[in-house]
């Protein structure tokens, strides 16, 4: 097995962990907006926030050898993006994929529902171009709001 498929099987375990305490939570508590995840049941942790987690992939408009020089220019512009949706703390965890495959990258994004999620990232370079798109789904995950992107120098105002 290839080094990037175990990262890949380690991060659809923890996935499906995720997902699957969010179900459990949704479940016990009945109705999905009342839930307080752990509070029945010990397993669950307690510090679990909703967030949105949402994967840059290529759209069905995407052509080997073509789109990659459409987008290639854009990827300063989408790096500065990143940048200031975090800086404002709409993302709480960003990066991309390395496996070339056809989801390009993800950002766990907070947002009070998925309209607001898409409205965020319609504003990536990216989008556009209608080369790549973004799925969202809803998730419960542990509170992200330790996690700190660091920069090397301070943005351009």
């Amino acid at each position: 097995m290839t080094e990037n498929w175990k990262r890949l099987s380690v991060a659809a375990a923890l996935a499906g962990t995720f997902c699957a305490g969010g179900m459990v939570a949704r479940s016990l508590a009945g109705q999905p907006q009342k839930v307080v995840p752990g509070a029945q049941n010990p397993n669950i942790p307690t510090n679990m926030k909703q967030y949105y987690v949402a994967f840059l992939a290529r759209s069905d408009k995407w052509k080997d050898g073509e789109s990659e020089a459409v987008v290639g220019p854009l990827a300063g512009k989408h790096l500065e993006f990143v940048r200031v949706q975090s800086e404002k703390g709409n993302f709480a965890l960003a990066g991309p994929f390395l496996d070339r495959g056809r989801i390009l990258g993800m950002a766990v994004v907070r947002a009070d529902s998925p309209e607001d999620a898409h409205t965020i990232l319609d504003g990536d370079p990216f989008m556009p171009t209608g080369l790549v798109k973004a799925e969202i789904h809803p998730a419960y995950l542990e509170d992200l709001s330790g996690v700190k992107f660091e920069y090397p120098i301070a943005a351009k105002k």
